[in-house]
């Protein structure tokens, strides 16, 4: 019929002015209970959804896939051989994926290129375990980030993205943040200077202790003279 709101305005005028005796099929019953425990299960709920956001045409099953490798190496390697092989996908992406919104390889290509500016960067996300530097170069990182994604249509960002973006400004810009990871580095940047640190809280803490037992003794002491 071509249009969904019809079949479903013909299957419910088919019952009018029939009278139902009797009781229903058992085999129906059963049918319509299995029915409803499966609609009502999130699991099914969340598999549909799944399934219908990115399996739901070749281009989208494409991209997943080709994402999903990628993914797979959370740790990225950086050495002479990965600007070619993360060119491949781009070209890859490119020919055979023509939404820009499914475009998650150039999406996340985008997000380093917008982390990376300076060897500064490239030295903290290696520092953080982020990326292993095999070029033995932050320059060179630096360099081949930046230019991956010239030539290459820029997609479209996938909100999530945008939504980490100023995420990330706003907690630089707030100086508390700043003072934690002072602190943390300072006090705790290894098991020696942690236990140092915990030794001098405790001490102070009974210091603390001794001193408001002496006030309240000396307080006693006051009242009974």
């Amino acid at each position: 019929m071509g249009d969904a709101n019809e079949v479903a305005t013909m299957v419910n005028q088919l019952c009018k002015n029939i009278t139902v005796t009797g009781q229903p099929n058992s085999k129906y019953m059963s049918v319509c209970k299995r029915l409803n425990g499966f609609y009502e299960n999130p699991l099914n709920k969340y598999k549909a959804i799944f399934v219908h956001e990115y399996f739901n045409t070749p281009w989208k099953i494409a991209s997943t896939v080709t994402a999903v490798l990628l993914l797979l190496f959370t740790l990225i390697q950086t050495s002479h051989t990965t600007e070619s092989y993360l060119k491949n996908l781009l070209a890859f992406e490119e020919c055979h994926v023509p939404d820009l919104h499914l475009r998650y390889i150039a999406q996340y290509i985008s997000m380093l290129d917008f982390l990376i500016k300076t060897e500064k960067d490239v030295s903290i996300l290696v520092d953080k375990k982020i990326i292993t530097n095999w070029m033995r170069d932050a320059n060179a990182v630096t360099t081949m980030v930046n230019n991956l994604c010239k030539n290459v249509s820029m997609p479209k960002c996938d909100g999530k993205y945008m939504y980490v973006c100023p995420r990330l400004n706003n907690f630089y810009k707030k100086s508390i943040n700043k003072y934690k990871v002072s602190f943390l580095q300072e006090y705790f940047d290894t098991p020696w200077k942690t236990i140092s640190s915990v030794s001098a809280l405790l001490l102070l803490l009974l210091i603390l202790i001794q001193t408001v037992c002496s006030y309240v003794q000396l307080s006693q002491s006051n009242v009974l003279l």
